[in-house]
């Protein structure tokens, strides 16, 4: 052997070993993205259990091991389990959560000790945590993303569009003006307070609407149809509810019309989340509207992961992602049926969501319109054709 030879022979070995130190160092490739899912609820829940589908529908198409952890509705017990995945001997790549009031930032904290990047959706980082918790990228490097509805402003237009319609139908109670009951959620989720804030904004715009009483049901359909009965009693005249969800929506319906009202007609009801139900009472006029669009965050986030994993993520920059909702009414109920029909998840185009695959190699589709139009695109893969990927559930 020359010299020559066993020169090269050494530079082509060298060569091979970067490329596989190389290799080790890289991120997840698509096909082994592990990620978990820490849904705080139970699949029973309409808004929770319509999210987690949707996610899943998603991870098919992106060919991502997607596992569902479930918290119960119980706060204290999602934290734990948040620190048990993150505590594991192999945890996942990623892990997509709320965040939880006075406990979020110390989550962060331990993902960054653990080497799992984490993703927040749906409820936002109250402002006494903000020093702690940081943004994303920033004080925990992985800390990726954190993508929220903008829920104020989807509560004040749905306000103002209930208000409208009140208007219209002449509805004034004995005051001469418009009187509401507002029937919101968990007093402590960001959620709550962002829609109460909308709310709160629409009524004191409007010289012709009376706030009779602000209540707080916690997400309970059993709470809103008792408060909501006691408080139609307290205030006959009122014409107005509006809900911060579609399930205490589709309650406070059933107790006003056993107490002889007519939704749609006399008394008109708003809620949030586009569930299966309101949709259906959309349809027949009993409930007037519903802002959502939230349901795809989970989806959205699973889209940025995939990227992030080859490499083609959001930097800092573009990491703090507020996106706008929509409302639902009569009139254009139809334009968003195919999307929310779950039978037709399956064969959604995903990818086009992504960087990697998408149409649009420098900006992402977060706006509830635009997203819906990248989904109802053509794939260019049928599904059968997908990779293969998991699904896992703990409750």
């Amino acid at each position: 052997m020359t010299a020559h030879t066993g020169t090269l022979r050494s530079a082509l070995l060298a060569g091979i070993m970067i490329v596989l130190l190389l290799a080790n160092q890289s991120q997840a490739t698509p096909d082994s993205i592990r990620v978990t899912m820490l849904n705080p609820s139970t699949p029973a829940n309409l808004f929770w259990n319509m999210q987690t589908q949707f996610m899943q529908a998603a991870a098919a198409d992106l060919g991502i091991d997607l596992e569902i952890v479930y918290g119960a509705d119980n706060r204290f017990h999602t934290t734990q389990q948040a620190y048990d995945i993150l505590n594991r001997e192999n945890p996942p790549d990623y892990l997509i959560c709320n965040y939880f009031f006075s406990q979020g930032w110390q989550i962060l904290q331990a993902a960054e000790k653990a080497g799992v990047y984490t993703l927040l959706i749906s409820t936002d980082i109250p402002q006494q945590d903000q020093k702690d918790a940081g943004t994303p990228q920033d004080k925990f490097p992985h800390f990726l993303a954190r993508i929220m509805p903008d829920d104020r402003q989807a509560s004040y237009e749905l306000s103002r569009q209930l208000i409208a319609e009140g208007r219209h139908l002449s509805l004034q109670g004995a005051s001469g003006k418009l009187e509401l009951i507002g029937i919101s959620g968990m007093r402590d989720t960001s959620a709550t307070v962002l829609r109460n804030e909308g709310l709160l904004q629409a009524i004191n715009e409007q010289d012709n609407t009376l706030l009779m009483q602000l209540v707080h049901a916690n997400w309970s359909a059993n709470t809103a149809q008792r408060q909501s009965w006691a408080l139609l009693q307290r205030y006959p005249s009122a014409s107005l509810i509006w809900t911060a969800s579609d399930v205490m929506a589709m309650a406070v319906i059933q107790q006003a019309q056993a107490l002889g009202r007519h939704a749609g007609k006399d008394i008109l009801i708003v809620g949030t989340d586009w569930t299966a139900e309101a949709l259906n009472a959309i349809d027949d006029g009993s409930l007037f509207a519903s802002a959502g669009g939230q349901f795809m965050d989970g989806a959205l986030a699973l889209a940025i992961i995939y990227d992030h994993a080859n490499g083609k993520g959001p930097d800092a920059q573009e990491a703090n992602i507020l996106r706008h909702m929509d409302i639902i009414t009569h009139s254009n109920l139809a334009r968003y049926r195919q999307l929310l029909d779950p039978q037709r998840w399956q064969s959604m185009n995903f990818r086009s969501l992504t960087r990697s695959h998408g149409t649009s190699a420098q900006k992402y589709a977060f706006d509830t319109r635009d997203v819906m139009q990248r989904l109802l695109l053509p794939a260019n893969d049928t599904v059968s054709n997908r990779p293969h990927q998991q699904h896992r559930t703990i409750h």
